[in-house]
């Protein structure tokens, strides 16, 4: 994980559950300070989240999925 002044980004070098490529499909681009990323979406950040199984990982997902929903319009608050 690597801490930046606008938070934190998580770094994989790997994927649990597949491999690097097949989740490209399931991102999209975003600019971060002047610079293009690639990022993947939230319901495919919430499955790998799941199969990488790290307790940071696990503590994320609640969050994820609560902000998952407000973006879909199904909040429940």
């Amino acid at each position: 994980m690597l801490e930046t002044t606008a938070g934190y980004i998580d770094l994989w070098g790997e994927v649990a559950g597949g491999d690097y490529e097949s989740p490209q499909e399931h991102t999209t681009e975003v600019e971060m300070e002047g610079t293009t990323v690639r990022v993947v979406d939230l319901d495919t950040l919430i499955r790998l989240k799941r199969a990488a199984g790290r307790p940071r990982d696990y503590e994320a997902i609640a969050e994820l999925e609560a902000l998952r929903d407000v973006q879909s319009g199904n909040s429940t608050g």
